[in-house]
């Protein structure tokens, strides 16, 4: 009998059961490494909606887009200005730095952190961004570098356009980074950075909080789950769009289970995983295929269970079925 084998839960690529890093994604496979958890790689393809149009409108509209236009190379969202920071060294070990040199006004996802990468050692040296967290929202991201030994790089690891409007972000203020290195060869985790704080021009007039608007769904061991909006413009079809705040002191996993839109079950994508004292966006798809073979035109109903779990995958609370009506 072969080896066992998990799908990467970044790039769903069939992977060995034992593999703590995808060969393909490079990304550290935290967790337990849940099927379900598909949304971060479903980030990169909602980006590139972007180059087929689009539009959103402001973060606390009834209806927003995933995929919006490229805003003028001033602003993250909505006319926001992109603040400054200090050229600082972010990380250093084993004879590789890396150093931020500023933010990116003209990044096509938004914004992005400028980062130059030295590697003064005698091996390559792969580097992953495991999470971006802005304001105390924890937003999506794909970034990894490899850096060959004696050279340099420079690069950026980006802070998405749809997260930040998403959340209701116009003014960064705080930009916290967790990232690990490896090699390239074999995959073999080597550091993790810890939590990387960068303070940015715009510290004092931070956005912290979003229009809470909408309906409770869930509020217990410290986890409380809104349901924001749907995005009818969904690159996928449409979305239905969760604020998730994890006020406890742990570190917690929120899956969906069991999902109906409009009496009619659909695959459940919702997968987010989410630090102790902070929050994030969830969305839930409902993909163009389901729309169509189920009659759907617009996501009026949604029946969902919500299933909240710690890192070792056990079950922490559980919502049972919950009811969300949809205004239009």
């Amino acid at each position: 009998m072969g080896n066992k084998m998990k799908v990467c839960k970044y790039c769903r690529t069939e992977i060995d059961a034992k593999a703590k890093i995808c060969p393909n994604c490079k990304k550290k496979q935290s967790g337990a490494g849940c099927l379900f958890a598909i949304l971060i790689a479903l980030v990169v393809l909602v980006c590139m909606g972007i180059m087929f149009g689009g539009s959103g409108g402001g973060p606390n509209s009834d209806r927003q887009a995933d995929i919006v236009s490229v805003a003028p190379a001033e602003g993250t969202g909505e006319g926001a200005a992109v603040p400054t920071i200090d050229e600082q060294v972010l990380w250093e070990f084993d004879g590789v730095k890396m150093t931020a040199t500023g933010i990116d006004k003209t990044s096509a996802w938004g914004a992005a952190v400028n980062v130059l990468i030295e590697n003064n050692s005698d091996t390559d040296v792969g580097i992953s961004v495991d999470d971006v967290i802005v304001n105390d929202y924890m937003l999506a991201n794909l970034d990894g570098f490899t850096v060959t030994a004696g050279n340099k790089k420079n690069a950026s690891i980006d802070l998405f356009r749809t997260e930040l409007q998403a959340a209701g972000i116009e003014n960064i203020g705080k930009i916290e980074l967790y990232m690990h290195s490896y090699d390239p060869e074999t995959y073999e985790e080597k550091q993790s950075s810890g939590c990387i704080t960068i303070t940015t021009s715009d510290a004092a007039a931070a956005d912290v909080s979003v229009e809470l608007e909408g309906t409770t769904l869930f509020d217990a061991e410290g986890v409380k789950i809104i349901g924001k909006y749907v995005n009818e413009d969904s690159f996928w079809g449409q979305a239905i769009l969760f604020y998730i705040e994890n006020s406890s002191d742990r570190e917690i996993i929120v899956e969906t289970e069991d999902t109906a839109v409009n009496g009619y079950m659909i695959a459940d994508s919702l997968y987010k995983h989410v630090y102790a004292g902070k929050k994030t966006i969830g969305r839930l798809y409902v993909y163009s295929t389901e729309l169509e073979e189920n009659g759907i035109t617009s996501v009026d109903t949604v029946q969902t269970t919500f299933r909240i779990l710690d890192t070792n995958y056990n079950e922490i609370a559980n919502s049972g079925k919950v009811d969300l009506t949809v205004s239009h």
